[in-house]
């Protein structure tokens, strides 16, 4: 990372951030224990904000609701979870590791606050690590001893699973309504617009916007 974009603790949490991202491929699989760490850290951040969102309440009845949201999210929800998932399925995709890295790029700007920049650098980094991962366990799906390849060769990166169909629909979602939501750094946004191509390109689109626009106050009676 430049010295001059983020701070050290920032350059950290970077880090951390893809590391993390290096281990999430995995939550699919029911005998890890990375499903059982991320919905703990589900349970107690979801906790947490409910503490904040019903602080008006007493601290017994408010101790009572943040016990109640932990056990649903820790144990209910993440026991649906690996009902409904299966190994080396939506979760080892292209499309997934874009779903994870614009989710937390959305989640860091809108929930938390942070500036653009760093809320790119904390997707970004979530998507390497993902990717990492996938990537590594297709090259162990290769036997180059013999020069073969293993029953598991093509599962663990795909751009898409097929197969499972309604969880990849879900991250296409995810994924779109998380770009829409997060503004592009403006340094990005700047360099894209010195590109003749996207110059005429945003100039073709603002057209159609205008003429759009006549054409419907137009119509309407």
């Amino acid at each position: 990372m430049p010295t001059g974009l983020f701070t050290p603790v920032e350059a950290a949490i970077l880090w951390f951030t893809g590391m993390l991202g290096g281990i999430m491929p995995d939550i699919d699989s029911d005998s890890s224990t990375v499903v059982s760490g991320v919905f703990t850290g589900l349970g107690v951040c979801s906790a947490f904000f409910v503490s904040v969102w019903m602080n008006h309440l007493d601290l017994l009845s408010l101790w009572a609701v943040m016990l109640a949201t932990f056990i649903i999210i820790r144990y209910a929800l993440m026991q649906a979870f690996m009902r409904l998932t299966r190994h080396r399925g939506a979760f080892h995709s292209i499309l997934a590791a874009i779903t994870f890295g614009t989710g937390i790029t959305c989640f860091a700007y809108l929930a938390l606050q942070l500036d653009t920049n760093f809320s790119w650098g904390l997707g970004l980094m979530m998507f390497a690590g993902y990717m990492t991962h996938l990537l590594l366990d297709e090259i162990y799906a290769v036997d180059f001893a013999g020069m073969e390849f293993k029953q598991s060769f093509g599962s663990a990166i795909k751009p898409v699973s097929l197969k499972s169909y309604g969880a990849s629909t879900l991250f296409l979602l995810i994924s779109i309504v998380s770009l829409y939501l997060t503004p592009i750094p403006d340094n990005i946004e700047l360099a894209f617009n010195e590109i003749p191509a996207i110059t005429k390109l945003n100039h073709w689109w603002n057209n159609m916007m205008v003429a759009g626009n006549n054409w419907l106050t137009q119509v309407r009676p």
